[in-house]
């Protein structure tokens, strides 16, 4: 098995979805044509680097910039009528000192903000959220920018951004910065 489909895989379990190409939605669209229109809308507004397309699963890296200094990983994945977009930073690791501080800033976060939902990743020991787009027969492009790409991939790059200015990384230990 390649090391794409492996990942694809791994995404698919993690999103807890199918990678089957499922029956037409009520929308009138496939799953991966849903896909194929994100990843159009992506490369539109120039959002994701390195992009997969992979059956009716999309991966993504949204870059490490300024604002937080690691790249964060998106999987994007259709199924016959609901979009789920998860993303992770798999270099961003929390030290087991740390995890009841990330636990309580994710409870937080999720108290305050009604999307995306985010946790602690127990396997990569990092955060992760999760972001769900109910599909209907008005899946425009305006539509999937606004729910996918605006509110999924946005919100969830604004989620490890506040991550990373209420984490400090020295020397491989993240610590708590003071306000």
């Amino acid at each position: 098995m390649g090391i794409v489909n492996h990942i694809c895989n791994v995404a698919a379990w993690c999103l807890g979805i199918s990678r089957r190409n499922r029956p037409i939605s009520e929308s009138g669209l496939t799953p991966r044509f849903t896909v194929l229109r994100i990843r159009e809308v992506l490369d539109e507004r120039e959002i994701a680097n390195r992009l997969i397309l992979k059956e009716n699963l999309l991966l993504g890296t949204l870059d490490a910039n300024e604002h937080f200094k690691y790249d964060v990983l998106a999987f994007i994945a259709a199924e016959r009528d609901t979009v789920h977009i998860s993303c992770i930073s798999d270099q961003f690791k929390i030290p087991g000192i740390k995890l009841q501080d990330a636990l309580l800033f994710c409870n937080k976060w999720n108290n305050e903000k009604m999307f995306p939902t985010v946790f602690v990743d127990p396997i990569h020991d990092t955060f992760r959220t999760k972001y769900t787009v109910l599909l209907d027969k008005m899946n425009t492009s305006d539509f999937l920018r606004e729910q996918v790409v605006d509110r999924g991939l946005g919100t969830s790059w604004g989620f490890f951004m506040e991550a990373g200015r209420n984490f400090a990384d020295d020397c491989g230990i993240i610590e708590r910065r003071l306000s």
